[in-house]
């Protein structure tokens, strides 16, 4: 079994946000990492509220699709 990284709220408001300082970190990193990405329920709600109510409504809706895209997971006892 592959190890799984699990991803906060910080990577995933960096990765949305383009006018984030660690926006171009956070791409880079995704892109170099080979494991899957898996979520905990109580950071998918912290950051889609943060996203939705700091960002924009169209970034909130794309981290939850791309939850439904299979492209993260989520962490489940």
């Amino acid at each position: 079994m592959k190890n799984l990284i699990i991803a906060d709220t910080g990577f995933w408001v960096a990765l949305l946000s383009k006018g984030d300082r660690f926006h171009g970190r956070a791409v880079e990193v995704l892109n170099q990492i080979e494991s899957p990405l898996i979520c905990t329920w109580p950071v998918m709600t912290e950051t889609s509220y943060f996203l939705q109510s700091r960002i924009g409504q169209k970034q909130a809706c794309e981290f939850l699709e791309a939850y439904n895209d299979n492209l993260y997971g989520s962490f489940e006892k």
